[in-house]
């Protein structure tokens, strides 16, 4: 069960009991039946990238899951809901129809440039939420088993085998949200089925299926 977000000036991480099973109000996508974005934090050791997520999640729109964090306590206002454990949180996620991806360099990760939220989750209906490694020793094994699928930033110089953990979520929050508003463009809010445009189908599914 998740734990309800208390009224504050800042985004806490420290669980407490649950008495609700519904997330916070938090700004999604106009249109309901477009896919929506969630960030999983967890595992996250230092305050100033949980800050620095917060913020990314933010700009983006993405909805925050926080899981098992140490209390942190920052003057920007952000709702987020929380959990004690991870298997808590996907099955929580699930349950709405999120797919849990890993941003992790994996034999079987598609590139995040193919924007292949379609086939990674997106037609259960609900959406993608996000799962980042730690900064240091990347995902955990037990953060890869909960993963329904994983996707991966291409790299083009051979200066690091991984980005900072921050800049990696904002890059896939950023894709994201870049489909999630072609797909709002093509798919009216009182229509839910969009005029047969061979130009506008191809911009909502040009990522994979």
């Amino acid at each position: 069960m998740p734990v309800p977000e208390a009224s504050h000036a800042g985004a806490q991480a420290q669980a407490q009991p649950s008495t609700t099973g519904e997330p916070p109000a938090n700004p999604g996508p106009r249109n309901t039946d477009i896919p929506c974005c969630y960030l999983i934090i967890n595992h996250i050791s230092k305050k100033h990238n949980v800050r620095k997520l917060l913020g990314g999640a933010a700009a983006f729109g993405a909805r925050v899951v926080v899981v098992g964090q140490p209390t942190y306590d920052f003057p920007e206002r952000h709702a987020v809901t929380r959990f004690h454990a991870l298997s808590d949180a996907c099955n929580w996620l699930r349950a709405r129809g999120i797919a849990v991806v890993g941003v992790e360099i994996a034999d079987d990760a598609r590139s995040v440039e193919e924007e292949p939220f379609d086939g990674a989750g997106c037609g259960r209906g609900g959406g993608i939420a996000f799962l980042m490694g730690n900064e240091g020793s990347g995902m955990s094994a037990k953060q890869k088993r909960a993963c329904d699928s994983f996707v991966v930033i291409p790299q083009y110089g051979g200066g690091t085998a991984s980005l900072n953990v921050t800049v990696a979520a904002n890059i896939v929050m950023h894709r994201f949200s870049v489909w999630q508003e072609r797909r709002r463009q093509c798919e009216p809010v009182q229509d839910p089925q969009p005029a047969q445009d061979p130009q506008c189908t191809s911009c909502c599914h040009s990522g994979g299926s």
